[in-house]
């Protein structure tokens, strides 16, 4: 029951989270959801039944998560070192998330073990001092004056001096429709939803997206939840499948820079269906050494494969609608998540059956990735035409001159 009502609350949280996000800005979600999560995980440590402790969850997860700082980094920088920066943060997530494991294994009670996990959150509130909108965003919402604001903060912090020819463009762009009125920002956000709804490309990609989020997301956390049942510490099973993120980031920052978006993908999962697949044939002897570390293998290749989908799917929808349309993609792997902890009692019917059907799921998003744009070269699509135009031989010319063009040798270094 408490898994299905948090997979309930993830669901709600998808939605309300993308839409917040591409409405109101990166920066609100990315301070409210970690506070909520903070205050509201530590009032379900102190809960009096189990049906305080549902409600509470639901809340949690309702209204206290969403992606919204992994696409801020992304737009933030230039495409040339999208995957790099976006790499680097998730080290530090993984890090954080092995963590999870060690501190249960130390702090068996769940009530101390919650306080322990949510209390730290708090300190988010500073981030409100710490984290600017994005320019991207701001820029897309015709928040002008904001957004030059926010690159001469960052021009300052970096030691970088403008030139006149920057200021000036500067200058111009912040007087460009920057205070538009109330009703000329709803009339613009909703003729920016319903270019995105009429549009056959981008709702085709979500379908596709959510295909690939379903299979990703079954193999990625049924990896997870079935390395409690392998050989060993289950705690340290389960820190060493989050782990395996970190070296397997070094690698996905070479491949998807180096080769493309796509096929690292597909060949990540077919990799994965040949580790899973592999670990049936092991024989019980060595069952504890050659039936880990498949799983860790195989592990490595989901972690890549589902990372570089989120990369994918932020990269081919346009910037008024970003969040949302990637979140919505990614509610369908929310029922997944509520399957995959059941993939284990697959066992009872066959011993090998978990993996074998782990590696055939693995093979949707092998064959699926193969149908979206590559962008690899591209900067980020910033309108509906942008985002459709993607995978045309000359968008990516195109987007980026666009993007060359906007930081002119912008600026002359000290």
């Amino acid at each position: 029951m408490i898994g299905s009502v948090h997979n309930l609350g993830l669901v709600v949280s998808f939605l309300l989270s993308g839409f917040i996000s591409d409405r109101y800005g990166r920066k609100v979600v990315i301070i409210i959801t970690p506070l909520v999560v903070g205050i509201v995980g530590l009032i379900k440590s102190f809960s009096v039944n189990y049906w305080m402790l549902l409600v509470f969850e639901f809340l949690e997860t309702a209204l206290g998560y969403g992606n919204a700082s992994m696409v801020l980094s992304l737009e933030t920088v230039s495409h040339k070192r999208r995957v790099i920066f976006s790499c680097i943060a998730d080290i530090l997530s993984s890090f954080g998330s092995s963590f999870l494991g060690l501190i249960a294994w130390k702090i068996p009670y769940w009530r101390y073990l919650m306080r322990a996990i949510y209390a730290p959150l708090l300190v988010v509130v500073f981030y409100i001092f710490l984290v600017d909108e994005g320019v991207r965003w701001l820029l897309a919402h015709n928040r002008n004056d904001e957004a030059v604001r926010v690159l001469n903060k960052v021009a300052k912090i970096n030691n970088i001096t403008l030139s006149n020819k920057s200021k000036e463009t500067l200058i111009k762009i912040s007087h460009q429709n920057s205070k538009p009125n109330q009703d000329c920002k709803e009339n613009r956000q909703k003729s920016q939803l319903l270019s995105v709804l009429r549009s056959k490309k981008i709702l085709l990609r979500v379908i596709l997206m959510a295909a690939c989020f379903f299979c990703a997301i079954f193999v990625h956390i049924g990896t997870v939840v079935n390395s409690t049942n392998l050989s060993g510490s289950k705690y340290l099973n389960f820190s060493l499948m989050l782990l395996v993120a970190v070296p397997t980031r070094a690698v996905t920052a070479f491949t998807l820079t180096r080769f493309g978006r796509k096929t690292p993908i597909c060949a990540a999962y077919c990799l994965c269906a040949i580790f899973f697949i592999a670990s049936v044939f092991v024989p019980n002897s060595a069952r504890w050494l050659g039936g880990v570390w498949p799983h860790v293998a195989a592990s490595m290749c989901a972690s890549y494969g589902l990372f570089s989908l989120t990369v994918l799917a932020l990269e081919v929808f346009p910037t008024p609608a970003r969040n949302s349309l990637t979140n919505a993609a990614a509610t369908a792997g929310r029922l997944a998540a509520a399957l995959a902890p059941h993939a284990p009692l697959l066992e009872k019917y066959m011993t090998g059956l978990t993996s074998i059907v782990f590696g055939l799921v693995a093979l949707g998003p092998a064959a699926l990735s193969l149908m979206f744009p590559d962008t690899t070269n591209t900067d980020l699509p910033d309108s509906v035409n942008d985002a459709e135009r993607l995978g045309d031989a000359d968008v990516a010319s195109d987007l980026i001159k666009c993007e060359v063009d906007f930081k002119p040798a912008i600026v002359d270094q000290r």
